[in-house]
Parts: structure tokens; C-alpha cells; sequence
């Protein structure tokens, strides 16, 4: 069998010989660069509802949950789409015989269980007591679930998909704010907190838009409208803060300071974005689209920055630090 492209020839790794084969292809499986966004997601979600990352057993639980929910995600595309990847010739570690589509659909389920188990202990960590809102993580959980089984397996043919891509990113943040919803305390974040998810559904459906046709020629029309909603929620994003309630403690002027910092993040990306709808070449658009991605990172910490501090900030956006090193090794789309 041939070797995956996404597997280097390095000596250290042909030493390592079929047991290193045998993990990247999972890791290639799961879209491992990609999987920080999600935990980026968990911190944004938690620090605009509550301001920090309290409980931290709670924060962990839930981090932990979005990888595996995300996993799940990735896996359950390949498996939907192994007959088309196979016709088509994808270097994909299912249609490539590196993993069997049994083993594909066991790990699949596996991820699921165990991302809804974790939302489930949540309300434990918090010393609540059972009750139907105690369990707002794992009702969350639920939807995200079928989400992502929407997309995946009935959707994604259709014009709904990137909309349903975008809402299972806003789920995923909706995830994190579940570990400080408590009440009539959660009225407080309201404003802030949907115009976050708002945004990220929209940043995500619009860079899926683009993406549609990665693989070929580009259609124009298509890719200035995926970066014209994308852009769109970059704008409902960069005004989140200034909807939050007086007396909120904030980290930077919302009216100033924070939008010219989420601008600042977004540059590189809006360069990308334009040189995808000029060129309209497979490999400018895969650049624009990759860095979309690893974008929402940076976008996350800078929402936590604003809202719980330069500390648990900079946590968030270290993580693209592994991203990026692992994107130059897998792929990422």
C-alpha cells in the first residue's frame, strides 16, 4: 500500500516503523490541528458568561467534552463519505484501508459516549443538585450531538450545511457558557454572550462557504459571499463587549481598543481571503481556509482576554502554537 501523503519520510519516523503509521492515521482521522479551536471555544464561551474559568475541575470536564464531541465530528465525516472519497481517489485513512470503516464507526460512537459522560459529571463538580437545569451541559451536549449528526449525515449536500456548520461551532461555545449559566445570572451575559455565538456561527458558516469547492477551480460568486458572511461575523464579534451590562468588568475599551485587536487577528486572513477570490486557484483557497480555522483560536482568546483577564487569554492563543506545528504535518481540511 501506498504511503499517505500526510506521512513524512523522515528517519525518525521510518524507524518508528507501522505503530507510528498506525497513530497518525488517526490523528490525520480526527483533523488533530484543528482540535484546540474547539477547546478555544470552551474558554470564550466560559469567560464571557462568568469571567473566568471557575470551577476548574467543571472547565477541564467541558474542555475535554468539545475534543471528543469534535473527534467524533471528524470521524463521522469520513465514514459518511467513504464511498464518495473512494470513488474520487481522497488520501483518507478510511477509503485508504489505514483504518477499517468498523473500526471507524466503534471509535465514532466511543467518542460520542464518552463526550455526553462528561458533560453529565459536570453539575456534580459544581455541587449541584440533580435537576433538569443541572443538567443544561448535557441537554447542550445532546444538541451538539444532533448537530453534528445533521451535518454530517443528511445535510452536507445541501445549502443548509455550511448554516449547520456554523451552528454546531455556536453549540460548541453555547457548551463553555454552560459552566457559569446559573439562573437569572445568566440575563447578565445575554447580550454579549449571543452576539458571540451569532458570530461564530456566521465566521464559520461563511469560511465553509468558501471552502465548498476547495478542492477545484473556485466559483467567484461563491467565495465573495462565504467571506462576506464571514466578515460579517467578524463584525458581531468585535462588538460583543459592548453590549455587556454596566458594571461588567472588562479588559479592554469596547468600543475601541478590543475592535481594533479582533481587526488586527483578522488581517492576515482578510489578505488570504482576497487572494483566494483573485487567483480562484485550489491552493489559495485551501491557505485562506486553513488559516479561517486556526484564526478562531485567536479570536477565542481574544474574547477571553476581554472578559477574564490577559492570563486566561494568553492560555487560549498559546494554543495555536501546537496547532500550527501540528497543521505542518496533518492536514487540517
Amino acid at each position: 500500500m501506498a504511503k499517505p501523503e500526510f506521512i513524512s519520510n523522515s528517519p525518525a519516523e521510518l524507524s518508528s516503523g507501522r505503530r507510528k503509521s498506525f497513530w497518525m492515521s488517526w490523528a490525520s482521522l480526527v483533523r488533530i490541528p484543528n482540535t484546540l479551536t474547539a477547546v478555544a471555544d470552551i474558554f470564550a464561551g466560559a469567560a464571557i458568561v462568568q469571567g473566568d474559568l471557575q470551577p476548574l475541575p467543571g472547565f477541564l470536564l467541558l474542555a475535554l467534552s468539545s475534543v471528543f464531541f469534535y473527534w467524533s465530528g471528524m470521524v463521522l465525516n469520513d465514514i459518511f463519505d467513504v464511498e464518495e472519497d473512494r470513488t474520487l481517489n481522497r488520501r483518507r485513512p478510511i477509503p485508504a484501508g489505514e483504518i477499517t470503516l468498523a473500526a471507524g464507526k466503534w471509535i465514532a460512537g466511543a467518542f460520542l459516549v464518552v463526550a455526553l459522560g462528561l458533560t453529565a459529571i459536570v453539575p456534580m463538580v459544581r455541587d449541584e443538585q440533580l435537576s433538569l437545569h443541572s443538567f443544561s451541559p448535557f441537554a447542550i451536549g445532546v444538541i451538539l450531538t444532533l448537530c453534528i449528526f445533521s451535518y454530517d449525515g443528511w445535510l452536507k449536500k445541501t445549502w443548509l450545511a455550511p448554516w449547520t456548520m456554523g451552528l454546531c461551532r455556536a453549540v460548541n461555545v453555547l457548551l463553555g457558557a454552560s459552566l457559569g449559566i446559573d439562573g437569572s445570572e445568566s440575563l447578565v451575559a445575554m447580550g454579549p454572550l449571543l452576539c458571540l455565538l451569532i458570530g461564530h456561527g456566521l465566521y464559520v458558516a461563511g469560511f465553509t462557504w468558501a471552502a465548498r469547492t476547495e478542492a477545484i477551480s473556485s466559483n467567484r460568486s461563491l467565495l465573495i459571499f462565504g467571506w462576506s458572511v464571514c466578515a460579517i461575523g467578524v463584525g458581531l464579534l468585535a462588538l460583543a463587549p459592548s453590549f455587556s451590562a454596566s458594571g461588567t468588568r472588562l479588559h479592554m475599551d469596547p468600543r475601541a481598543w478590543y475592535p481594533i485587536l479582533i481587526g488586527m487577528l483578522c488581517y492576515p486572513l482578510g489578505r488570504r481571503a482576497i487572494a483566494a477570490i483573485r487567483f480562484l486557484s485550489p491552493g489559495s483557497v485551501q491557505a485562506s481556509i486553513k488559516q479561517a480555522i486556526m484564526t478562531i483560536i485567536l479570536l477565542d482568546a481574544a474574547a477571553a482576554m476581554e472578559f477574564a483577564g490577559p492570563v486566561v487569554g494568553s492560555i487560549c492563543c498559546l494554543m495555536i502554537v501546537p496547532s500550527f506545528w501540528m497543521g505542518r504535518l496533518f492536514r487540517s481540511t
